[in-house]
Formats: structure tokens, C-alpha cells, sequence
């Protein structure tokens, strides 16, 4: 799985959009203060972001000089809905100084905060049933047990990963023998 920080370096969003296809990236706040009962320092799962959104922020120059969170007016001003509903774009498109590499984004208002997520534990079969009726295109993967030193997210599940031939090459033993084949 590869995650970002809620107010990641722009280097680090050009690299991962450079040498990945993934097309959504889970959001994590590291150092959170949960509620009481647990430790301190907890990493908080903050969503889900997609990529046209990076790669939006990045042609907007959507950049900050510190790390810190941005006020909703300065998203307001930055973005309007339409280009935020746009799949279009790509990282070679976008032309980012080595000054600008060096400054941070705030990915937190442009993160889907609901993301749909399942237990690891989940089967093949319910996690299909599932993109089917609701029309996912990504599924977070959270492990069973939460612990200090464990990711909020241990997998991405798409479209893709649930295609019957993806699904035989990471456990072909699913597949019929040849002889049962046969005689049905």
C-alpha cells in the first residue's frame, strides 16, 4: 500500500504519480491524540485520495511553504467543483519547479473522508458482491487488530484485483483440474 501523509511533501506526490498507476491513495495523520482509551500517537486513517485530485492540486500550484493544515476558504478559492469532477490529466503534464518540489499540500480537503473499507478477514466473494452493488472503485483493507505500530491500512482492493484470471494467479488452486473439467 502505498499512503500519504495529510500534508505530504510535493516531491513525494510527484514520485508516487510518476512510478505508479494506482488510482487511489489512502490519507494518514500520524501522531493523532485519539479519544480516551487509547495511546497517544496513534496513525488515524484519514481517507482516500484520488489521483486526478493530486495531480489537480499539483497544475494548481495548490503548494505551502510550511507543513500545516489550509483554511476552507483558501480551497474555496483554489478549486471549483467542476475540476474537482475531472478524471483527466497526467503527471507528465504538470511542470513543477525544484523550489515548488520542496513545499507541502494539504490533501486533507480534497480526501474522501468515508472511504468504503472491510475487514481483512473479508472473502473473495463478498468483497466482489460488494463492487458489483455498490459500484466501488476502491476498497480500503483494514487489518482485524488495531495495534501501536500498525497500519490503519494493510491492502487496496479494485476492480482489477477481483477478475477471475487475477484471482487464479494469486491462488491457482482455485482453478478446476483438468480431469473435473471434463466430466462437467
Amino acid at each position: 500500500v502505498i499512503s500519504l501523509q495529510g500534508v505530504e511533501k510535493v516531491a513525494k506526490i510527484v514520485d508516487v504519480l510518476k512510478n505508479t498507476t494506482h488510482n487511489g491513495f489512502p490519507v494518514m495523520d500520524d501522531g493523532v491524540v485519539p479519544p480516551t482509551g487509547q495511546a497517544n500517537g496513534a496513525t488515524e486513517l484519514h481517507g482516500l485520495i484520488l489521483r486526478a485530485h493530486l495531480i489537480q492540486a499539483l497544475k494548481k500550484k495548490f503548494f505551502l511553504k510550511e507543513i500545516r493544515r489550509t483554511e476552507e476558504w483558501e480551497v474555496r478559492e483554489k478549486f471549483t467543483w467542476v475540476e474537482l469532477a475531472e478524471r483527466e490529466g497526467k503527471i507528465e503534464e504538470v511542470a513543477i519547479t525544484r523550489e515548488e518540489m520542496e513545499m507541502f499540500v494539504d490533501l486533507h480537503p480534497l480526501t474522501n473522508t468515508t472511504p468504503f473499507t472491510v475487514l481483512e478477514s473479508i472473502s473473495v466473494a463478498k468483497a466482489m458482491i460488494l463492487f458489483r452493488q455498490v459500484g466501488l472503485r476502491h476498497l480500503l483493507v483494514v487489518p482485524k487488530y488495531q495495534a501501536s505500530g500498525v497500519s490503519p491500512v494493510v491492502g487496496i482492493l479494485t476492480r482489477q484485483d477481483l477478475l477471475a484470471h487475477n484471482i487464479l494467479t494469486v491462488f491457482p488452486h482455485l482453478a478446476k483440474s483438468k480431469s473435473r473439467q471434463k466430466r462437467n
